[in-house]
């Protein structure tokens, strides 16, 4: 019923097509393949921007996703066995360097370990790349995974809107070379001083630098300007004679000393500045005559707009003038320093964990739209309502309340000019005065793609907003949508809840059943995701309803949520193994036993509490007890497309969320694996410190990405992601949650802690975080004589309440203070111990915590 075939372009499923051919096999025959009328309208979405990522309307995004331990029935000690290395794999930073970042130290003082770095004959599969991105809001681009790796791909601007497609590729090379493009010594590393991408490759003894800037400014000409201020070495070429070449993918028309590429209703002007360079052949030529060690520079702009004619050649706008190039990166480098100085600080004993939370960061930042919505720039352009959610947990965690605040304030703007629910917007809908908020209680129920799942994480954006930040001012605004978030979601008689069509991991999930690639879940099954969400929509509304007058009668409408629980249960909760299966048939309620992960840890991560939404904590034993590897949760492709298991590729296919799901699960659970899934996180971030929307278990110490398309041209989007908002929040704010655990509920001026330090870690700190108005510091100490030391400051006034997991009982002592609280609690898996101490007085607030086995 709620199918989204009908309004796809063709073209995005040619990656599943690849996929299909390389395997050689055919899935199972599914429903047929006719439109719903209620696709291309029933939601008041545009059909190309919500093909959507993720589970996208497009759904064309490769395989992902898994679940029931990772391919994991010859393992009988899952949990016994033990990582071989008790920290992150440590990386150097290249020794890379020009005269341009010795002249800006104030943009390049701090590289990030998270690097590309290969060799012409070490070039790995593009499945192996990360990928890395410059953003300003208006503009952007990826670099990192094209040939040479200083290509700019899906290039998008004057907005955050892909439209008809991306701009094509725009690589660097040199003219005179034996081949133009073909580079050895390939470097691409992002600078962690300010929002800007380095990249380094050698062409025949000719090294070129490029540093990249999509620059943070108030002008707003060169706000929509790519920058790439190029540094040219001869280092042993041949000839001293040589050119720089600046080639185009797509087809370009010359006017002047400029390239002119045309997307739909936008243009790329591409040129030097100062006029270095003129067009021959179709590409830009910037002749050089340099000896051994000489070098030159000059500064490349890509400048996007939408030109008022759109085919004029007199509409194109001609390049900005930059009088000093350094200048403009340094503005940037200054504009990040002072977002910079809302986030965390950490002083962490491992730098590749501080260089992945700097990155991240920088990532969340750089595909911030200049509206506020946080847009995937990987194969998609858009606001998803769901991808909000990685973002917003992520803000919160790393203390940008500002930015989440400007998310929510996107997503209800966004419903309000819609005039309901809706998957997806434009990134480049620019919120403005809400003359006019629709009677949201007067709508039909919801259908189509947001008859569940997606109105659920509405509402547990502003539950986390709202308890953490303390702004409630927003509420009583935004109820009538919240209320209808949660009451108009479309019910069975069963009060069971459909699939959408769109969701997350939908290609994957059919991957892990076998079935075939668009099977119609949304036709056939009932969704245990969309029961999971919904319970924590429910729990989180009660919640907001107790922060105010506005949420009168609130309750007594939340009463049959404890029914809706038990028929949730029911149907997807089995006693006799404690797992949540994921489907259950429409028409005689028939459960599939399949345990996917995405859909059975979202019990412990859409809670995000000590109780799982439905049954206990043998839902974490049912995943774990089959894993190779403690602390990874992977499952094997079924059906047909069980030949894959042992191929060269891989054995298991997941998404860049399970890894952030998994870790959150465990550490709000207490159990002894979430270090291990803390340690194993390298495995699938990428070698730029990044998540891709899929990756692929090689085997148990190695992971992959899933990499069935690049297109060039910008015409058929890659498939799949490499760039991701989403998978990158949900996995940053779970390292977070593991690490200190810090949770407020600024209504109840509480603060809770649950750090954990890994193995081979003995201190770490995190300074500033963001609780209302107050910031709080936490060091955490092991001390000689094995016990534990929390130093808290910034709590006065605060209630604060420390959980610290561990096998045995522990004992807490605090500045003189008598412990209270819950005390010790048994647990399947371990013993907790939290205790809360009132109204603190003592500044720093020192918590002593003693285990009996030390």
């Amino acid at each position: 019923m709620f199918g989204t075939r009908g309004n796809r372009p063709w073209l995005l499923n040619a990656a599943l097509l690849l996929f299909a051919l390389w395997i050689a096999i055919a899935a199972p025959a599914c429903a047929d393949n006719r439109a719903n009328p209620l696709d291309a309208g029933a939601d008041g979405e545009d059909v190309l921007e919500d093909a959507g990522p993720d589970g996208d309307g497009g759904d064309a995004q490769g395989v992902g996703d898994a679940a029931d331990g990772e391919d994991g029935e010859d393992s009988e000690d899952g949990e016994d066995a033990a990582p071989s290395d008790p920290r992150w794999p440590l990386v150097a930073v290249p020794s890379l360097e020009s005269d341009f970042m010795r002249a800006n130290p104030d943009a390049f003082s701090r590289l990030s370990r998270w690097t590309s770095t290969w060799t012409e004959e070490t070039r790995p599969e593009r499945r192996d790349r990360g990928a890395l991105g410059v953003g300003n809001g208006h503009v952007f681009a990826l670099t990192g995974y094209g040939d040479p790796i200083n290509t700019l791909h899906n290039i998008a601007g004057p907005d955050y809107a892909r439209g008809e497609r991306f701009f094509g590729d725009y690589r660097v090379g040199i003219r005179e070379a034996e081949d133009v493009f073909v580079s050895s010594d390939d470097v691409v590393i992002r600078s962690l001083s300010a929002p800007v991408v380095v990249t380094s490759v050698r062409i025949d003894g000719v090294e070129i630098v490029s540093h990249d800037l999509a620059p943070w400014t108030d002008d707003v000409a060169l706000r929509r300007c790519l920058i790439r201020h190029l540094e040219v070495r001869n280092h042993d070429a041949v000839s001293p004679d040589f050119s720089v070449v600046v080639d185009p993918w797509a087809q370009v028309e010359a006017i002047d000393d400029l390239l002119i590429e045309r997307a739909g209703d936008r243009a790329l002007t591409t040129g030097f500045t100062g006029d270095p360079g003129s067009i021959v052949d179709g590409v830009l030529v910037w002749p050089l005559h340099l000896a051994v060690d000489e070098s030159a520079a000059a500064t490349l702009l890509h400048c996007a707009s939408i030109p008022p004619s759109g085919d004029a050649s007199s509409d194109i706008a001609g390049l900005p003038e930059i009088d000093d190039v350094g200048t403009v990166f340094d503005e940037s480098a200054r504009r990040w320093a002072q977002e910079r100085a809302r986030l965390i600080e950490v002083e962490l004993p491992d730098p590749m964990v501080a260089d992945f939370i700097e990155g991240a960061a920088m990532l969340l930042a750089t595909q911030r739209a200049s509206s506020g919505a946080s847009s995937p720039m990987s194969r998609y352009a858009g606001a998803w309502m769901r991808d909000h959610v990685g973002a917003i947990r992520a803000w919160l965690a790393l203390g940008d309340f500002e930015s989440a605040a400007r998310g929510l304030d996107f997503l209800f703007a966004a419903i309000v000019d819609s005039g309901d629910f809706r998957n997806s917007w434009s990134a480049s809908f620019v919120p403005g005065p809400m003359t006019e908020i629709p009677d949201f209680a007067s709508l039909p129920p919801l259908a189509g793609r947001v008859a569940a799942e997606t109105p659920s994480y509405f509402v547990l954006m502003h539950r986390d907003f709202a308890l953490r930040v303390g702004d409630v001012s927003m509420l009583a605004e935004r109820w009538s949508a919240l209320e209808r978030a949660v009451f108009a979601q479309a019910f069975s008689p069963e009060l069971l809840l459909p699939f959408t069509g769109d969701e997350t991991f939908r290609t994957a999930l059919n991957v892990a059943l076998g079935v075939g690639i668009e099977f119609p879940h949304e036709e056939e099954h009932y969704s245990a995701n969309s029961s999971l969400l919904w319970l924590a929509a429910a729990a989180s509304l009660r919640e907001l309803s107790e922060l105010g007058e506005w949420g009168t009668g609130v309750g007594e409408r939340l009463d049959p949520v404890e029914t809706v629980r038990r028929a949730a249960a029911a149907s997807f909760w089995l006693d006799e193994q404690g797992c949540v299966r994921t489907v259950a048939t429409i028409d005689d309620l028939e459960v599939d036993p399949l345990v996917f992960e995405d859909v059975a840890l979202k019990n412990w991560w859409a809670s995000r509490t000590e109780r799982p939404l439905l049954g206990d904590d043998s839902g974490l034993r049912c995943l774990l007890d089959g894993a190779q590897r403690p602390g990874v949760v992977v499952s094997e492709p079924g059906g047909p497309y069980s030949v894959l298991r042992g191929a060269p590729l891989f054995d298991g296919v997941f998404t860049g969320m399970n890894p952030g799901y998994l870790l959150s699960a465990l550490s709000v659970a207490g159990h002894p694996q979430a270090q291990d899934a803390f340690l194993a996180l390298p495995l699938t971030i990428t070698n730029t410190g990044t998540l891709m929307e899929y990756h692929a278990r090689v085997d148990d110490d190695e992971h992959t990405g899933l990499s069935f398309t690049y297109d060039p041209s910008g015409v058929l989007p890659d498939s799949a992601a490499r760039y991701r908002p989403w998978e990158t929040g949900i996995v940053l704010d779970a390292l977070l949650q593991y690490l200190v655990g810090f949770d407020a509920t600024v209504s109840g001026q509480t603060l809770y802690f649950a750090p954990h330090l890994p193995t081979d870690w003995n201190d770490m700190a995190v300074r500033g975080l963001r609780a209302g108005t107050s910031r709080i510091d936490l060091e955490f100490e092991l001390l000689a004589d094995g016990s534990y030391e929390a130093r808290i400051e910034g709590a006065a006034g605060w209630n604060v309440c420390v959980r610290w997991d561990d096998e045995d009982s522990v004992q807490f002592s605090a500045a003189g203070r008598d412990t209270a609280g819950t005390g010790l609690q048994s647990r399947e898996f371990s013993t907790r111990s939290s205790f809360c101490w009132s109204d603190v007085a003592q500044d720093p607030f020192v918590v002593t915590i003693g285990s009996q086995a030390r």
